[in-house]
Parts: structure tokens; C-alpha cells; sequence
């Protein structure tokens, strides 16, 4: 299964009641501006995520390694904001977006949140 495009929500000043998107291990692809941070939510009562925030970039001709963030069970945890240098992709279908993956297939969501 291939990745998932996503749409960032903006956050107004009178607030926002955020939509939350399954995040799976084929991941999720959505604009990343620089102000976008996400709101991962773990589901599951008995086992850690493991969120993967892919690096597609090289450094010095080494591959930058991809972020990684724990979110134990029953829990929740806001990440970012994303820096567009380390995690946009630079060419095609992926440039201006970053993706994020999850190691569960089931149980996470994520609201994907663009700041003004």
C-alpha cells in the first residue's frame, strides 16, 4: 500500500476542533511550510508506537537518520514544528511535503496542524 496524502489544518485564533487521520505504517504525506506540527495519538493499551518522521535528505553524502518518537500506550504526544531543510522532499510528487509513518497498523492517529 502506498503512502497517504494528508491536508494540514490551520490554527485561527479562535481556535480549532481538529479532524484526526489514521497514520499507518505506509504513512501519511502532507505540506510542510515550516509551521506544521502534528498531534499523534496511540490507541492502543498495551503497546508503544514508534513515529517515524522521514529525513529524505543527505549530509556530506551521508543519509540523514529519519526522527524517531516514541508515544507509549494510551497516550498522546504533539511533534514539531518541521524544519523544511531536513524533512521536505526536494523533487516530484514529494516536494514541499514530508511524510510520517507509524510502526502499528491500526491504533494511531494524527491531526496534522499548520500555525500561522
Amino acid at each position: 500500500m502506498a503512502v497517504t496524502s494528508a491536508t494540514p489544518q490551520t490554527v485561527v485564533d479562535e481556535g480549532i476542533t481538529p479532524t484526526y487521520v489514521a497514520l499507518t505504517t505506509t504513512g501519511r504525506l502532507f505540506a510542510n511550510g515550516g509551521k506544521t506540527i502534528v498531534h499523534v495519538v496511540n490507541a492502543s493499551v498495551d503497546t508503544t508506537a514508534t513515529i517515524a518522521i522521514l529525513t529524505p535528505v543527505t549530509v556530506g553524502g551521508l543519509d540523514l537518520a529519519d526522527q524517531e518518537v516514541l508515544v507509549g500506550p494510551s497516550a498522546s504526544k504533539f511533534i514539531g514544528p518541521f524544519q523544511i531543510a531536513y524533512y521536505n522532499g526536494k523533487s516530484g510528487a514529494t516536494r514541499g511535503k514530508m511524510t510520517i509513518t507509524s510502526s502499528l497498523g491500526s491504533d494511531v492517529t494524527m491531526a496534522i496542524l499548520k500555525i500561522q
